[in-house]
């Protein structure tokens, strides 16, 4: 059996695993994204895990466990948690990527999260002219912790690109673009169709 299925309905599925034979025949269970282990699936995806551990520990079958993640800083101790041994557990460094990445930190000491995102727009505009280039700009990657941030922030950095004389500066498209007029006018009627109801 091939069995593809979200985390979420994997948990569904596997609650009953001893009154569900297609579920106890799984001998290779794969899992993604156990970076997210410490986000809001990170309960669902340990409860998945440990079962299917536990599974396999009462059915005395064995399942094989493979788990895929982006880079993590413990991964002996989530593959020790897996039941992996070392020698078993793999983690790359950064430098092995396909398309080389360059990773720039930079801390800031506020408490209250609102006030921490308003004194985080100005140093993200800075570090993205500073990092990723004026003249021959490479893609930048700015994490913000919600939706509503995201719009936010995509609104301060356009606003500080005006400000510094370069209000085309994220623009890397023409105006006359068709797929991009097209896309701005499907934005401009669902903006529209949203306000009215």
């Amino acid at each position: 059996y091939i069995i593809l299925s979200l985390f979420f309905r994997w948990d569904n599925v596997s609650r009953r695993w001893k009154q569900r034979k297609n579920v106890q025949a799984v001998k290779l269970f794969v899992v993604d994204d156990l970076h997210m282990i410490g986000g809001s699936i990170g309960p669902v995806l340990e409860v998945i895990c440990s079962r299917m551990r536990y599974m396999s520990a009462q059915l005395d079958t064995s399942v094989r466990i493979v788990g895929l993640s982006s880079s993590l800083t413990n991964a002996r101790d989530i593959g020790a948690w897996l039941g992996c041994s070392a020698a078993a557990t793999f983690n790359f460094l950064p430098n092995t990527r396909p398309v080389p990445l360059e990773l720039y930190i930079q801390g800031f000491n506020l408490s209250h999260t609102a006030s921490r995102l308003a004194a985080m727009v100005r140093p993200v505009y800075q570090a993205i002219s500073r990092h990723a280039g004026k003249l021959n700009p490479k893609p930048a990657l700015v994490f913000v912790p919600g939706r509503r941030q995201s719009r936010s922030t995509a609104i301060d950095m356009l606003t500080m690109a005006h400000a510094d004389g370069a209000p085309q500066r994220f623009l890397h498209i023409s105006e006359t673009d068709e797929t991009f007029v097209k896309l701005l006018n499907s934005l401009q009627v669902f903006l529209i169709l949203n306000f009215l109801e």
